[in-house]
């Protein structure tokens, strides 16, 4: 089964693409018939490469994303750390861990001021896991309580409780909600 894909690089990262382009090129070789199909993004003004468009063919999902996770660039730690301060996050708005299990994120964070025309302004200077833990702790901090996990137990993901009486429940109304009232009127028409 053919497999899309469409990798877009970070900002930074032309000098590595193009430091690792012969060993990309020969990666790809290796791949005799089943890469259908490989080539560039370019740039607005096509002067520089700024991803890749890759057509595989793979057996399954599971062993296209295998091949994705053995040819991307970052050979993974990226996607690890993502999932980490993820697991993370979600440990601690589903209050199954303190929130200092986020300080390790923040140790390198600072504030660099500059000074121009109209005095002194400051800029933060961090990674982005650490933009994450901030975005979410202005979150706790102009809205408490409204980020909480979905009320389906069954589902993963977050709400921001944006209604007046602070009550909303899931994720989505159509999905997890409907999902849930269907499944409370099914139990209670089972026991009539």
């Amino acid at each position: 089964m053919l497999y899309t894909f469409c990798c877009l690089d970070k900002p930074e990262a032309v000098g590595l693409r193009t430091a690792n382009r012969e060993a990309h090129l020969a990666f790809l070789s290796e791949l005799g018939d089943r890469l259908f199909l490989a080539g560039p993004f370019l740039s607005d003004d096509g002067s520089a490469m700024v991803g890749s468009l890759i057509i595989v063919d793979c057996e399954d999902m599971a062993a296209a994303r295998a091949w994705l996770r053995a040819h991307a660039a970052g050979r993974g730690e990226d996607v690890d750390a993502v999932r980490t301060l993820r697991d993370d996050l979600q440990r601690v708005v589903r209050m199954d861990a303190d929130a200092s299990v986020l300080r390790r994120y923040l140790s390198e964070v600072h504030q660099v001021p500059d000074i121009g025309p109209d005095g002194v302004d400051w800029s933060l200077d961090a990674d982005w896991p650490a933009r994450v833990v901030l975005a979410w702790g202005e979150l706790e901090r102009d809205m408490p309580g409204r980020l909480r996990p979905c009320a389906n137990d069954e589902c993963r993901l977050f709400l921001i409780d944006r209604s007046r009486a602070g009550t909303a429940r899931w994720c989505s109304m159509s999905g997890c909600g409907n999902r849930m009232k269907a499944r409370r009127h099914y139990s209670r028409t089972r026991r009539d």
